[in-house]
């Protein structure tokens, strides 16, 4: 993972939520799926989109950063407490897009 030339600052991580979907994919980010708004359920949620962060983000992502898991819960990331376990890929939390 020392490979992995990440930034460590908080903002830099706040702005992958203005991206645009390409350019998410092209760092290594996934659609989770998006929120389901009142009244719907998941299957035909037309909320703004959770993006995971990939599991090799781990190490260098920073103290502080707020998150949301994939039960849609925000969170605060701490390393210490965190989960560092991923399935395919990706860690089980990242960001709300603001874009549609």
């Amino acid at each position: 993972m020392s490979d992995l030339n990440l930034p460590q600052d908080l903002d830099w991580y706040k702005l992958l939520a203005y991206l645009p979907n390409s350019e998410l994919r092209s760092l290594g980010l996934g659609p989770w799926g998006r929120i389901p708004l009142k009244g719907e359920t998941e299957d035909d949620a037309t909320g703004p989109e959770l993006w995971l962060y990939p599991v090799k983000w781990f190490d260098h992502l920073p103290n502080g950063l707020p998150i949301v898991d994939i039960m849609y819960n925000k969170k605060i990331f701490n390393k210490d407490t965190a989960d560092s376990e991923g399935r395919f890929g990706f860690l089980s939390f990242g960001f709300i897009s603001a874009l549609p």
